[in-house]
């Protein structure tokens, strides 16, 4: 399948890196050429990374293996809800607060707050500004929670977008040991990364392009868990 998008993954100029003078050294294996003032990454290793983490999305989906989305920048926010509500996975898109997982029982408690608060009956008994206030604080909390109200546990894998924009995130899940996808630019440290994606992380196509082959891998799987249990 990633063969065929080859022409137009081309087209996007997915190989295209940040200008030469700002770059990580570890990135090396993953820079084909450096072009005028630019690196440009190594096509054909996205292609052999992305058919090994289609495989292995797939894989772990036919396991019901729990997967979290993160992308926290405007312009990708929709996208990542709606790749991750295809796949029945969960996400976050607004912010990722400290701690959300490695301080999960306190986020959890959070998010049960959330529920609460969500209950028709709540603001009955309030005043003007104790609706006003505790809408506002609904409102906030439905941003940072929404995507993972119904997680109960910590995820077996993410997918996290972009390693700079979610560092945090990225430390967390290296210090739970939670293997993690992410694309990964000429300027990122891919050994952070346990399936490096190197690809340009300037162009949202490309983003989104590459969100929807793993959303694609993730529904296969789970699809093919399914007709299993038809089976039995």
């Amino acid at each position: 399948m990633i063969k065929t998008k080859f022409l137009e993954f081309l087209k996007t100029k997915v190989y295209l890196g940040y200008q030469s003078c700002s770059w990580n050294p570890k990135m090396e294996h993953l820079i084909h050429s450096k072009t005028g003032a630019y690196y440009i990454l190594d096509f054909y290793k996205l292609v052999f990374y992305l058919n090994k983490v289609t495989k292995y999305l797939k894989k772990k989906a036919e396991k019901r293996r729990k997967i979290l989305f993160v992308g926290t920048y405007n312009e990708i926010r929709e996208s990542i809800a709606k790749e991750a509500r295809k796949s029945n996975s969960y996400f976050i898109n607004y912010r990722w607060l400290g701690g959300t997982l490695t301080n999960w029982t306190t986020i959890r408690s959070r998010i049960k707050h959330l529920e609460y608060l969500k209950k028709k009956n709540f603001y009955k008994n309030l005043t003007k500004k104790e609706q006003y206030l505790k809408k506002k604080k609904l409102s906030r909390l439905k941003k940072d929670f929404n995507g993972i109200r119904k997680m109960l546990k910590l995820p077996d894998i993410a997918v996290i977008l972009d390693q700079k924009k979610d560092i945090t995130a990225v430390l967390e899940c290296k210090k739970l040991n939670i293997p993690i996808i992410s694309i990964v630019d000429s300027i990122d440290n891919p050994d952070l990364i346990d399936f490096p994606l190197p690809a340009n992380l300037k162009s949202l196509r490309i983003i989104r392009f590459i969100l929807k082959i793993l959303s694609a891998s993730i529904r296969r799987g789970r699809v093919k868990y399914s007709n299993n249990r038809i089976k039995i």
